[in-house]
């Protein structure tokens, strides 16, 4: 008897746990804001560390603008990788845990969309089909701003 209310408690104990990690993993550390975006609180450090990242997406981007504009698909690739899904491992698990699953989902967007127009230099595509890749890798971009603030 004894033992089986011991199982019931252990077993409440982890679906707690459970629900509260996973509630975790989907807002992340957040609160409201007054203008109707979503604040993500962190660190200094994690704050530097997202907007570094951030940077050297824009970079990227002008790099790939530029390639194309020079009609050089492989500074274009080149750039395109630099920001790519290979990236994504160099973000801090505790800094991963913070950010809310819209905000994980968009940067994985954005990122694969950088792929997507690495792969898409590399196949010969056209200068205007990689100015659509850009043009829906930047509304990627506009929908996080739009959605989210750091705090």
């Amino acid at each position: 008897m004894r033992a089986a209310v011991l199982s019931w408690i252990a077993i409440g104990l982890w679906l707690a746990t459970a629900v509260a990690v996973g509630a975790m993993l989907v807002r992340g550390r957040t609160e409201p804001t007054d203008d109707g975006r979503t604040a993500v609180v962190l660190d200094p450090g994690e704050t530097a560390f997202v907007l570094g990242e951030m940077q050297v997406l824009l970079a990227s981007l002008q790099s790939i603008v530029r390639g194309l504009a020079d009609n050089d698909m492989k500074a274009v690739r080149a750039a395109a990788v630099r920001s790519g899904g290979s990236v994504v491992s160099s973000v801090p698990a505790s800094l991963a845990l913070k950010l809310p699953m819209g905000f994980r989902e968009l940067g994985r967007d954005v990122h694969d969309a950088f792929d997507e127009i690495a792969v898409a230099a590399d196949q010969g595509e056209t200068r205007e089909m990689i100015l659509g890749h850009i043009d829906r890798l930047i509304g990627r971009c506009i929908a996080c701003h739009s959605a989210y603030q750091l705090r």
